[in-house]
């Protein structure tokens, strides 16, 4: 059987680009149902190899949020995985991280997903849109990546999101990632601005808080100390003003 892509938690993007945008903060309801298409890339991400029917049953307290996800292969076999994460503005970050019931051929190994997942609202409907990378379930080996897009009906009464108007772009690095102790991030500000800086675990609770001051305009540097945290997953979230910025971390001893 051909491996079906899920999620990871000891090893997850072995390499992340270091520099990044702000955008306006947007916040989003990920409850409910998403249902469509995850389609499974070569090994060299060149082109899709198949398709599996992808369904995520998520509830959302505050920014954290947790549930099911389910995945079923053109032959029948399918997994049902536990799932957590973060929404931070308008991407949603997770991990699958527990099989709770499935059915494959003995000799398979499920391959869990990572990552980060763009949130669209368009024609009265909530989408969850990406590449993602995937890592066996048994010894976190990487699997072939793939691409998400699923999507809830949105009710009438049901508001998509609460969002400001995008300010300015401002570029961010934060290097290395993966690291085992220190993260060194760097942005400028056009302006003096209140800074908040803090990183989250992937389940949503805040294990950092790194800077919450007044900065004046220029190039800032800030190192953020991961020594003391476990390994696996973390978001680190920049406040700029309204904006926000945010990405993922790994921790790897």
């Amino acid at each position: 059987m051909k491996k079906i892509q899920i999620l990871s938690f000891a090893y997850f993007l072995f390499f992340l680009l270091f520099t990044s945008v702000l955008f306006a903060q947007s916040t989003y309801k990920l409850d409910g149902s998403f249902e469509g298409l995850r389609k499974q890339y070569d090994p060299y991400q060149n082109y899709f190899m198949q398709e599996f029917q992808y369904q995520l049953d998520l509830k959302q307290n505050g920014n954290s949020v947790s549930g099911t996800s389910t995945i079923y292969s053109e032959n029948g076999d399918y997994a049902e995985v536990k799932i957590r994460g973060m929404v931070v503005g308008d991407k949603f970050y997770f991990e699958e991280y527990e099989i709770v019931d499935e059915m494959k051929n003995p000799l398979s190994v499920w391959c869990f997903k990572s990552g980060e997942l763009k949130i669209v609202s368009r024609d009265n409907r909530l989408y969850l849109l990406g590449d993602t990378k995937s890592y066996t379930s048994n010894f976190g080996t990487p699997c072939t990546g793939g691409y998400t897009e699923i999507f809830k009906t949105l009710e009438n009464k049901e508001s998509a999101s609460k969002e400001n108007p995008e300010l300015s772009l401002i570029e961010v690095e934060a290097y290395p990632n993966p690291t085992s102790d220190f993260v060194e991030l760097g942005f400028n500000l056009e302006n003096k601005a209140k800074v908040n800086i803090e990183v989250y675990h992937i389940n949503g609770t805040r294990v950092l808080s790194v800077l919450n001051e007044n900065l004046f305009a220029g190039k800032q540097s800030q190192k953020i100390d991961m020594t003391a945290l476990a390994n696996g997953i973390y978001v680190l979230k920049l406040s700029i003003k309204d904006q926000v910025y945010s990405k993922q971390l790994i921790k790897l001893d």
